[in-house]
């Protein structure tokens, strides 16, 4: 008699080990797939910085980039920040990105070329942030370029 309550004690043991091992496997995964793929869930919700030259209303260049932003952004439920009237004289675009960065934006537009030459410099101190900007000149680290094929617009004209 003693032989089986030994083996049950045995049995009992290994599937208590089995179940403590089973949790820590699982509570391991549930830690990494947070801290890894669920980051930004803990962060909020994702924030797109958009730096115009002028007003988001002003006809041109700006009302457009601005409306066709902020139209996929709301598509996509991402929050959109937006810096107006930023000149383009040295520095003004700096203290713009800043600003960006410190809300905690992880995109940042920059709508006129003159405000990528400002922050050429600045943004790999941000390197988590990715930036677009129009294609002008040589490419930045850590900024994605876009152009407008003009051609496509002068045969539709």
């Amino acid at each position: 008699m003693k032989t089986g309550s030994n083996a049950d004690a045995g049995l009992s043991r290994r599937f208590y080990l089995l179940n403590v091992c089973v949790i820590v496997v699982l509570a391991a995964a549930v830690a990494v797939s947070i801290f890894e793929f669920g980051a930004e869930a803990w962060e909020g919700r994702h924030q797109v910085g958009i730096i115009l030259r002028g007003h988001r209303d002003d006809p041109g260049w700006s009302r457009v980039q601005y409306r066709g932003i902020q139209v996929a952004c709301e598509e996509e439920g991402y929050d959109v920040l937006v810096r107006e009237d930023v000149s383009t004289s040295p520095g003004a675009c700096r203290e713009a990105v800043r600003d960006l960065a410190a809300k905690g934006v992880q995109s940042i537009f920059l709508i006129h070329d003159a405000h990528l030459d400002d922050v050429r410099d600045l943004v790999q101190e941000y390197p988590r942030i990715k930036f677009y900007a129009v294609a002008y000149g040589a490419p930045v680290p850590n900024v994605v370029e876009y152009t407008v094929r003009t051609y496509e617009a002068r045969y539709l004209a």
